[in-house]
């Protein structure tokens, strides 16, 4: 799995069928941050400096293990993968070309649509760590794994080594497709998610998170757009008062002559 919150689930899930298999996860975020080379060392010091990030070292200092124990010749690897989630898609490209050639199985979720339990209204599956630990024994996803075909396997190498070769900043989904974004991609939709009057930081943060929910992709988390609202502000597109290291006070609104 390829995260944190979707490894849980499946955990779960497993548990529940009553079976054993071993889960684990990439916690880091390869849709962000430098990808050729793809060194933790790199990555973690550039999310300091460009996502303000101070405690990225422990996040990549878990790809390594993942790696021994997901690439090991003694397993029979399966991967859970999303083309509409970019941290999902990025992930497993990355962890794919690190397989190389050697066999695997897939689970691909992008097509899938599931039930709401709330309403029955169907809704695309963006990640599985969305799927309710239930819904992989009812959908009979545990058992629905796939061996990766030869083509798909070059068509994913092929599309990593062009966003290896691009190495941009973001890589998001775009009309179906990973592809490479500068890192004020989302500058526009933070500035949007702000008000004339003043709005808790985190409010205006998930404002902007929110309009993924209506969408068939989910291309950012929270660790980017605060750190675009943070340099919004201080280019003076966008307005604060309080603390800001006391983000549950801090507060952020449109310019003055906006208001």
């Amino acid at each position: 799995m390829f995260g944190s919150s979707a490894a849980a689930t499946l955990r779960k899930a497993l548990a529940s069928a009553g079976r054993k298999e071993a889960v684990v996860t990439l916690d880091d975020t390869f849709s962000f941050g430098p990808i050729n080379p793809p060194g933790d060392r790199l990555r973690a010091q550039w999310v300091k400096t460009e996502l303000g990030c101070d405690d990225w070292d422990e996040i990549v200092s878990q790809t390594e293990p993942f790696m021994a124990a997901s690439l090991s010749p003694h397993v029979k690897p399966i991967a859970w993968i999303s083309r509409r989630s970019a941290h999902d898609y990025a992930n497993f490209l990355e962890w794919l070309w690190r397989l190389g050639n050697a066999p695997c199985e897939i689970v691909d979720v992008t097509d899938l649509r599931l039930a709401s339990r709330i309403d029955g209204t169907k809704y695309w599956v963006i990640s599985p760590a969305l799927i309710p630990p239930q819904q992989f024994i009812e959908n009979g996803l545990l058992d629905s794994a796939t061996p990766l075909l030869d083509g798909d396997r070059q068509h994913y190498h092929e599309e990593w080594q062009r966003l290896r070769d691009e190495n941009a900043p973001l890589r998001v989904i775009e009309n179906g497709a990973l592809v490479s974004a500068p890192l004020n991609y989302f500058d526009e939709l933070v500035v949007s998610s702000a008000r004339p009057e003043w709005r808790k930081f985190y409010h205006v943060v998930g404002q902007a998170l929110g309009s993924f929910h209506d969408s068939d992709a989910y291309s950012v988390g929270d660790l980017v757009l605060a750190s675009r609202l943070q340099v919004l502000i201080a280019a003076g597109h966008l307005e604060a008062r309080g603390d800001p290291t006391d983000l549950r006070n801090y507060e952020v609104g449109l310019p003055s002559a906006e208001k």
